[in-house]
């Protein structure tokens, strides 16, 4: 054998020694060789002078190969051969100490499988376990605990309780208990056909409270929890507090809501009645009243610490803390007591099925621990460790922060001081940083360019997506953008573990909240009624566009002067003298509707997809609460008349009542209500001003 097959057998051997690396790695879809032992990580594999280039192997396809980039482009394709970017693990020998006790305790892979399904069994008992906490005896019985959020109520927005609050009962004779989370007393929530009376709550506000002044009782729309702290029966620190829990007591119909001021929440008055009403009362001492589901966030923070140091699998890793997390955060969502399975499997299917792209294209890379110079058959865990800090607590962070944030966050807190523009500032500096380092690590990789020219088509579909087109006006919801920045992160760096859990964490939480299923990837860039504030009364000329059949602007129902009618009891007669009042009747009426066929886009609550729907009724708001429904299907707009009787004096109090009216569509909803027209307790009816 000559110098030079020696040499070539040597090098023959070298190229296998480094496959071998490779397949520690799972790093088959590289673009070019992995280092060879014994030398740096930023070191490049180099060739033999005498090997012909034709005969290197690429262990990766490009998309866009070097030699047929232009010139122009060439320096985006970084050094030739690229440099192939590994973590340096911090203390090897102390990493690997945990997986080589485990392997030396239980050296059979039987041994080591039963052990992970008690670990499982363990993880699931500890998320359903706590949950089981928030049913507590009380009074010989089983009471369900609700856990709220700020802005719960009794009554829904619009018409979505029905007629005459069909879907919102019972109004009275029902009682719960229930716990409110921190710091109610300054949480905004955003608000959409929120009425109480003549005033419209709409935008990002304080739950509205109205009532529990001078005795009175708070109306049904009321926060629940706001006006818990109102009447001084919880306080606002929340979290597992025994004082964060009341119990609610539904005292029917009231006619009379004084407003007041006190523990630092102010409610609104409303003088007529409403049908639902309720008063808060502290819990007695027979509820023990748990906050089970936080309980169970300790063992899922120490069960995933475990799983990360003593397990060099990255699919057993991944996919076992994808799952413990997407349960955990779903617990905290929504508790499983009142939560039923069915929506967390609906939730989770979808959702795993993307987990399972992503972990294909980007998280093996990266959470693929590196070669180890003891050897495969020692099963080195040198970044178990470094997994746990980089990887693992910035999904935490990312997972639980809005859950969480406000059960640790009290008034005087300094985080709390921290003006919001900060915040993101930093938060956006952070991002750009780990971006900046991780576009440094494609081009030494050589892979920059493929993922500029992914990224420029998904800009450009997204640029598609938020056209002025109603039917495509959306945005990606933050859990779908947190996938599309994943592959970002496919890198075996300690900025690509960074960004990757804080990826992940988010994709998880929107998962689990939200959903990944249909209507829940894109979401509007404005709401249903955004922007619409200013519609007018239609007026019978056409809005939008006809040829595409849908319109921005919302028309309104163009009311005819309505009439009072005086009842008398008995016969009618036109004597004076005789005549015995029996009460008002104001009769209700519309003018037709130029143009039934414009379609509107309106959102399932349900599935949250979106489609197109017609205008096929008309609604009546009294005093907030729908009263009649019309449909044209059955009489035509200009037909359809609302008659709404008064009860004579001495059989009702008689007080001023509210009426709004507005279009619906074929599934029932609401569009957009009008200004309240008053009907006074003096029998004369005012259209009021701006729209009327």
């Amino acid at each position: 054998m000559t110098v030079l097959d020696n040499d070539k057998a040597a090098y023959t051997s070298r190229e296998d020694e480094v496959d071998e690396e490779a397949q520690l790695l799972n790093e088959d879809y590289e673009q070019l060789e992995l280092t060879s032992p014994g030398t740096g990580p930023d070191t490049a594999s180099r060739h033999p002078p005498d090997q012909p280039s034709h005969r290197r192997r690429p262990s990766a396809r490009s998309f866009f190969p070097r030699h047929r980039a232009p010139r122009w482009l060439a320096w985006l394709y970084g050094p030739d051969p690229p440099r192939i970017q590994s973590l340096r693990p911090w203390l090897p020998s102390v990493q690997e100490l945990p997986v080589r006790a485990l392997h030396a305790a239980l050296p059979r892979s039987w041994h080591r499988t039963v052990l992970f399904a008690l670990f499982l069994v363990a993880w699931s008992v500890s998320l359903a376990g706590p949950a089981l906490l928030s049913r507590t005896p009380s009074g010989g019985g089983a009471v369900e605990v609700r856990h709220l959020s700020c802005d719960d109520s009794l009554w829904r927005p619009g018409n979505e309780c029905g007629l005459e609050g069909v879907n919102c009962h019972p109004f009275a004779n029902a009682s719960f208990a229930f716990r409110c989370p921190r710091g109610c007393t300054g949480a905004k929530t955003v608000h959409s056909q929120h009425f109480v009376g003549t005033q419209e709550i709409e935008g990002e506000v304080l739950p509205p409270v109205v009532g529990g002044g001078s005795g009175s009782p708070f109306r049904g729309d009321s926060s629940i929890c706001r006006a818990a702290i109102h009447a001084g029966v919880v306080d606002d620190q929340g979290g597992m507090r025994s004082s964060a829990c009341g119990v609610v007591n539904l005292v029917g119909e009231y006619y009379q809501y004084f407003s007041s001021s006190a523990n630092g929440v102010s409610s609104m008055g409303f003088g007529s009645h409403f049908p639902v009403s309720f008063k808060v009362a502290k819990a007695d001492d027979g509820l023990r009243c748990v906050d089970g589901r936080w309980m169970s966030i300790p063992a899922t923070v120490f069960l995933s610490m475990l799983l990360a140091l003593f397990t060099t699998s990255p699919a057993v890793f991944f996919f076992t803390v994808f799952l413990g997390l997407f349960a955990q955060v779903s617990l905290l969502d929504a508790p499983l007591p009142s939560a039923p399975m069915a929506l967390y499997i609906e939730r989770l299917i979808p959702a795993l099925l993307v987990a399972l792209l992503i972990y294909h294209t980007c998280i093996r890379r990266t959470l693929s621990p590196p070669a180890s110079a003891s050897g495969p058959a020692s099963r080195p865990a040198t970044t178990n460790l470094t997994k746990l800090l980089l990887w693992l607590f910035p999904a935490w962070l990312s997972a639980f922060a809005t859950h969480i944030a406000p059960y640790f966050l009290t008034d005087d807190s300094p985080a709390r001081r921290v003006p919001t523009p900060v915040i993101a500032g930093l938060s956006v500096l952070l991002f750009i940083v780990l971006l900046t380092l991780q576009a440094r690590t494609f081009y030494l990789e050589s892979r920059l360019p493929d993922y500029l020219v992914f990224y420029a088509a998904v800009c450009l579909v997204l640029a598609i997506l938020a056209t002025p087109i109603p039917s495509l006006h959306v945005r990606p919801a933050h859990h779908t953008l947190a996938v599309l920045l994943l592959p970002v992160s496919a890198a075996h760096t300690g900025a690509s573990m960074i960004l990757q859990g804080l990826l992940t964490g988010v994709f998880v939480h929107g998962a689990a909240t939200r959903g990944f299923g249909p209507g829940k990837v894109l979401v509007p860039i404005t709401w249903f009624n955004a922007g619409l504030k200013n519609a007018g009364p239609y007026d019978g000329s056409s809005y939008g566009d006809p040829a595409a059949g849908i319109t921005s602007e919302i028309p309104l129902p163009d009311l005819v002067p309505p009439l009072v009618e005086r009842l008398s009891k008995g016969d009618w007669t036109e004597d004076p003298s005789t005549f015995v009042e029996g009460g008002l009747k104001l009769w209700l009426g519309w003018r037709p509707l130029k143009n039934p066929d414009v379609e509107f886009e309106v959102e399932d609550g349900k599935s949250g997809t979106r489609r197109k729907e017609k205008i096929a009724g008309v609604s009546v708001l009294i005093n907030d609460v729908e009263m009649f429904r019309g449909w044209f299907s059955e009489k035509p707009l200009q037909d359809q008349v609302f008659r709404y009787p008064r009860r004579p004096p001495g059989e009702q109090v008689h007080m001023d009542e509210f009426f709004r009216f507005s279009f619906v569509t074929e599934s029932g909803r609401a569009l957009r209500y009008t200004e309240a027209g008053t009907w006074f307790a003096n029998g004369t009816f005012s259209q009021g001003e701006g729209y009327w």
